[in-house]
């Protein structure tokens, strides 16, 4: 930067010096003569002959010649000192939640290449009066940092790598959805009993922590205009890959723009009825997708049991409980087959987190680039649920010991019924094994009180499965072969 300066100054005083030049110097001896001047001041005053102009023009340039360089060294100095090492986010991610209120996610990076530590981040909504004079009125927002709904009255990381994005999440008021705060012209704030004029409100971040190469503090503060910076959607994400330079990972071109989240179902999350009933919302049926997903293959490979599910009870045709391991279908990595067939749907982030809770022996994983369906977005993430190695580690045990295995017949009853409604029935047949374990008529039954605490808060549905049991007003859970959910309490 220093050098580029100083040949634009020396270009510029080389112009004016073979405009005013008595003797008529050539515009290449007036670049000597103003590059020698930057780097030893006065010399250019020793030519005779000159007109008065350019003399004027080289004391100038002399003097210049002086202060240039020390003003580069003192701005690099401040800035050394003051550096502000965060990248934020051009823009703000308002993303929706179904049946709750939509909220802002706010992204930043590392963008040096010290390791940060002790961050520690405000969000405040700052709302601007409409009396004169003007007044701010400015409120803390609770935030997240993670998917969690704790709330903490700041957001904090212990370290920062460089090049690693992270997001901070603020709940917004109740009123408005994300689409109509998007499309409209207020916005809800929490703790305030009506909607405020977007115009008037920005928000406010507010980050300091310590620069672990040098030991120095810093400080950094951004601010988002509500009626400018906000986009409806879900910020793009990230991939990482820990054993690659951060900048090379998947998603860093559209950093400052939305991308939606997709899943990609191989079984029982083909069916929209499945899928709903484990959200608690519905689902976009038109938004359901037929998709590949290239270097896979379904099998009979996922067991659970008590030890995964304890709130959960089989009981078997005559009665009695089924104390063995039940089998659904899952995915292995195989290179020999054109792909695994399905569906993708897309999916909010509290989605993700209802689906991690249904699919927990598997483990959630992103294969973007390995899915492909007809008029996929160009920026988008795809996820699927891959088996646990405990999940099929528990088969192969039971297996070992002849412990009981079945197949449950509401199970693939659905799975069926899916891959029909989505006109993919004898692709399926093709490309996936036979049942290997007998198939059984099961009742199920829920103990709401031992289920994942997710599950509970959302009690009208659990799991999106077929059979799930029902309580009667005694109390007592009954199988429901209807299909419909009714509330777990």
């Amino acid at each position: 930067m220093y050098v580029l300066a100083c040949l634009f100054a020396a270009s510029l005083l080389a112009f004016m010096l073979a405009m005013v030049s008595a003797k008529g110097v050539n515009l290449g001896a007036a670049f000597r003569r103003a590059l020698a001047t930057i780097f030893s001041p006065g010399e250019i005053l020793l030519a005779d002959g000159e007109s008065p102009a350019y003399y004027l023009f080289g004391g100038i340039a002399s003097l210049l010649g002086v202060l240039f360089p020390i003003f580069l060294l003192g701005a690099f100095v401040f800035k050394l000192f003051q550096q502000d090492p965060l990248v934020w986010r051009e823009t703000v991610s308002l993303e929706p939640r179904p049946n709750r209120p939509p909220v802002l996610c706010f992204r930043f990076y590392n963008g040096t290449t010290s390791t940060l530590s002790r961050i520690s981040i405000q969000v405040i909504a700052r709302v601007r009066s409409t009396g004169s004079p003007g007044t701010v009125s400015n409120m803390e927002l609770p935030v997240r940092t993670g998917d969690g709904d704790r709330e903490e009255p700041e957001a904090s990381w212990p370290y920062a790598r460089s090049g690693v994005p992270f997001t901070i999440t603020a709940a917004l008021g109740d009123g408005l959805t994300a689409q109509e705060t998007s499309e409209g012209t207020m916005i809800c704030l929490p703790g305030r009993d009506e909607a405020v004029d977007k115009r008037r409100v920005s928000f406010l971040l507010l980050a300091s922590g310590i620069m672990l190469d040098t030991g120095n503090n810093f400080f950094s503060a951004r601010e988002y205009r509500a009626s400018e910076n906000l986009l409806l959607g879900h910020f793009q994400e990230i991939g990482t890959d820990y054993q690659a330079p951060p900048k090379t990972w998947s998603g860093w071109p559209n950093f400052d723009g939305n991308g939606e989240i997709y899943v990609f179902g191989y079984g029982s999350l083909v069916s929209p009825e499945s899928v709903e009933l484990t959200l608690g919302h519905e689902v976009d049926r038109a938004r359901f997708n037929y998709a590949i997903l290239a270097g896979w293959r379904r099998s009979w490979n996922v067991a659970s049991d008590k030890g995964s599910h304890p709130e959960r009870t089989f009981r078997l045709a005559d009665g009695s409980e089924y104390t063995g391991v039940t089998v659904v279908l899952g995915i292995e990595d195989s290179r020999a087959v054109a792909g695994c067939n399905g569906s993708v749907f897309p999916v909010s982030r509290q989605d993700l987190s209802l689906l991690d809770v249904r699919e927990r022996n598997y483990e959630r994983r992103e294969v973007s680039r390995a899915v492909t369906w007809a008029g996929k977005p160009d920026e988008c993430t795809v996820y699927t649920y891959v088996p646990t190695a405990e999940a099929t580690a528990k088969l192969a045990a039971a297996q070992a010991i002849g412990r009981p295995i079945n197949i449950r017949a509401g199970y693939l009853d659905l799975v069926h019924r899916a891959f029909e409604q989505i006109n993919q029935w004898e692709s399926y047949q093709r490309t996936t094994p036979r049942p290997p374990f007998p198939v059984e008529e099961m009742a199920v039954e829920i103990d709401p009180g031992l289920a994942p605490p997710i599950q509970r808060a959302m009690s009208s549905s659990y799991f999106g499965d077929p059979r799930v049991a029902r309580p009667v007003p005694d109390g007592r859970p009954l199988a429901d072969d209807t299909g419909v959910v009714g509330p777990l309490t």
